[in-house]
């Protein structure tokens, strides 16, 4: 009996540990998902500057070239981090793209820029641009163990 009870506390002990190893695992995933899809996104902003600078380019295209930077940053942001999940790739992608649109509003309003339509747009643009990279990250990495 004693033997039993100290079998299932030490299986207890272990699943508590793997699960927050997985928890660790998965907010490091987030982070660096947040990290790489900023990275892509500062990285495709100074291109487009330079072109503007150093070239007949106009600022016309502005909010496109935004928006479009916005989705694809936060689609390879939820890629990441749902690539090492076992499910749920889509929420982990929403966590992530949701993060990169926190931290997006946070620089707008430091910029001094008041809350609008335009930035709500852009904030749910990078909460389903993550879901759609979260969905494709899972499905990557799905398709590479096999």
């Amino acid at each position: 009996m004693e033997k039993t009870r100290r079998g299932v506390k030490a299986q207890t002990q272990a699943n508590e540990k793997a699960a927050y190893d997985d928890g660790v695992s998965r907010a490091i995933a987030v982070i660096l998902g947040v990290l790489i899809g900023y990275a892509m996104f500062f990285i495709i902003i100074i291109a487009y500057s330079s072109l503007i600078t150093y070239s007949s380019f106009t600022l016309e295209h502005l909010q496109m070239v935004l928006w479009f930077t916005v989705l694809l940053s936060t689609i390879t942001a939820g890629c990441v981090a749902a690539m090492g999940a076992q499910t749920l790739g889509w929420l982990w992608g929403l966590i992530t793209g949701g993060l990169c649109a926190l931290i997006l509003l946070v620089i707008l309003f430091l910029l001094g820029k008041e809350f609008s339509l335009w930035m709500l747009g852009l904030m749910l643009t990078s909460a389903l641009g993550g879901c759609l990279g979260g969905i494709l990250g899972i499905n990557m990495r799905k398709r590479a163990r096999r």
